[in-house]
């Protein structure tokens, strides 16, 4: 029984890089293959919402590049700029996945209010590294119920 969920979980794996690679070369622009990359990561992970962001030198905030969220309410949307929670900066800090969950309440109020009114009760924060520095975050949602990401 084990190995079929080991069969099934690679096979679903193998289809995220494919699908992948298919929006990746049929497109240029980098916010489309950002949008076509967390939507291929949400449906996999079965996740409520994706978005990627991107640190803003001149303010020190994250503004949203990327957002998949169909079913969201509006309040994430690409271009929203917030500072960064504990938890975005342990994960780019240390290069590593990050799980927050709200209950924790490690967000500045902006991001608060904005969480809050999505309904979002937790995140996956892992950074985007290129060269051994952090660019910036993808982030994995959930409104149902905390998670763990750690094997992805």
């Amino acid at each position: 029984m084990n190995t079929e969920g080991e069969f099934r979980h690679q096979k679903e794996r193998l289809e995220l890089l494919l699908n992948l690679t298919t929006k990746i070369t049929s497109s240029l622009d980098l916010r489309e293959v950002l949008r076509a990359i967390a939507a291929n990561i949400r449906e996999v992970i079965q996740a409520d919402a994706v978005t990627v962001a991107l640190s803003d030198a001149a303010s020190g905030k994250f503004r949203a590049f990327a957002v998949d969220f169909p079913h969201g309410k509006g309040f994430i949307k690409e271009e929203l700029l917030v500072a960064p929670s504990v938890a975005v900066k342990k994960a780019m800090d240390t290069l590593k996945p990050v799980v927050f969950d709200m209950r924790d309440n490690e967000l500045a109020p902006e991001a608060s209010g904005v969480a809050a009114a999505e309904g979002i009760k937790a995140a996956c924060n892992i950074p985007l590294v290129n060269r051994g520095r952090a660019l910036g975050i993808l982030s994995i949602l959930r409104i149902t119920e905390s998670f763990c990401c750690a094997s992805y």
